[in-house]
C-alpha cells in the first residue's frame, strides 16, 4: 500500500481544465495567419464602398455609414483579429469558449449581416446598387468561418466556468466588452447619411460648382420645390434635392419644362422615373425617392428616343 501511494499522479489525474489553459497559452494553428488577415480584410471592409448610385447618380456609401450592421462586422473583424495577435505574442487567453469557436461565430454572424445588408439597402427603392466593398465583407467572412472550423474541428461547446478569473482572463474579457461596446454604441448611433450628393472635392471633376446650376445647363427650368446641390461642367450634369416625394418631383419638373417650353417624355427605367429631354437641349432627368424626400440627377447632351407608350410633355 505504501509503494502505491509513492507513485506519482498520472496524467489523467491532472484537473483538465488547467492542463487544457497551459497548452492553449503556448498554442499555435497553420490557420492563425489566414484568420488573422481575413479578419483585418472583414474589419476593413466596412469602410469600402458597399453601395453605389444607380440611374447616373454619383452618390456611393460605405457599410459603416449604411447603419448598424456595418460597425458590428467591423468589431467582429477587430476581435478576431485581437486574439490570434495577442496569443501569437504569447499573451495568455482564458476565453469562456473554445477561440476556434469565437472566430467562426464572428465569421457566420458578419456573413448573415452582410446578406441582410445585401437585401435591405440604405435609402429608397432603386436608389442604390451594390458596389464592389459588399462582396469583399462576404467573402472576408465566408472564409473567416470556414478556416475556423479548421483550426479546431473538434472543439466542444461547453462554456468554461470562472474564465474570467483565470491568468488571461482580464485581457480576454477586455477583448471581448470591446467588441460587444462598440458594435451597441456604434451600432445605435451611426445612421445612414441623408442620401443626396455629398460635396466633391473640387480636384475630382472638372467645372464642379455647388449650390447652383453649372453654365454648361444654363436656362434649364428648376421648380421651386427642387433646389440644385451640385453640378459639373464635364461631363455636363446637374443634382438636384427636394424634401418632397419622387411623384411630386416628376410633376413639378414636367409642369416647369412645359411652361419654358422644353419637350420631354416620362419614362420608367428599373423602378426609376425618367424625362427624357429632346428639345431645345438634350438631357435625361433621373428621380428616385431617398430619405426625406428624393434626389434627381439631368445629364445633358443625351438624347434618348421615346419608349413605346411614354407619356410626352
Amino acid at each position: 500500500m505504501d509503494a502505491l501511494a509513492d507513485e506519482p499522479v498520472p496524467a489523467w489525474g491532472v484537473p483538465q481544465d488547467k492542463a487544457a489553459d497551459r497548452a492553449r497559452s503556448s498554442d499555435t494553428y497553420t490557420e492563425d495567419i489566414p484568420i488573422a488577415i481575413m479578419a483585418a480584410a472583414l474589419a476593413a471592409s466596412t469602410f469600402l464602398p458597399w453601395y453605389e448610385g444607380q440611374s447616373g447618380i454619383d452618390v456611393s456609401v460605405s457599410a459603416w455609414s449604411s447603419g448598424t450592421w456595418g460597425p458590428i462586422m467591423f468589431f467582429l473583424g477587430f476581435g478576431s483579429f485581437a486574439l490570434v495577435l495577442l496569443r501569437r505574442f504569447g499573451v495568455r487567453l482564458s476565453l469562456p469558449i473554445e477561440e476556434a469557436l469565437l472566430h467562426e461565430l464572428a465569421g457566420w454572424v458578419a456573413l448573415a449581416g452582410g446578406v441582410i445588408k445585401s437585401r435591405y439597402r440604405p435609402g429608397g427603392e432603386g436608389l442604390l446598387g451594390i458596389s464592389w466593398g459588399l462582396w469583399v465583407g462576404l467573402g472576408s467572412a465566408f472564409v473567416l468561418a470556414f478556416l475556423a472550423g479548421r483550426m479546431a474541428p473538434q472543439a466542444p461547446l461547453v462554456r468554461r466556468p470562472r474564465w474570467y478569473r483565470e491568468k488571461g482572463g482580464g485581457v480576454a474579457a477586455i477583448v471581448i466588452l470591446l467588441v460587444i461596446a462598440g458594435s451597441a454604441v456604434f451600432g445605435a448611433i451611426n445612421k445612414t447619411p441623408p442620401l443626396g450628393f455629398a460635396p466633391t472635392p473640387s480636384g475630382d471633376l472638372p467645372g464642379l460648382v455647388r449650390g447652383k446650376i453649372p453654365d454648361c445647363a444654363e436656362g434649364f427650368p428648376v421648380p421651386s420645390i427642387v433646389r440644385p446641390v451640385q453640378g459639373v461642367e464635364q461631363p455636363c450634369q446637374a443634382h438636384l434635392q427636394s424634401d418632397r416625394p419622387a411623384a411630386e418631383v416628376v410633376a413639378a419638373m414636367r409642369q416647369s419644362l412645359q411652361q419654358a417650353g422644353w419637350t420631354a417624355t416620362v419614362g420608367e427605367t428599373g423602378g426609376t422615373t425618367t424625362l427624357n429631354i429632346t428639345s431645345p437641349k438634350c438631357a435625361t432627368a433621373a428621380v428616385v425617392g431617398a430619405e426625406g424626400g428624393s434626389v434627381a440627377v439631368v445629364a445633358f447632351g443625351i438624347c434618348t428616343t421615346p419608349t413605346p407608350g411614354a407619356s410626352p410633355t
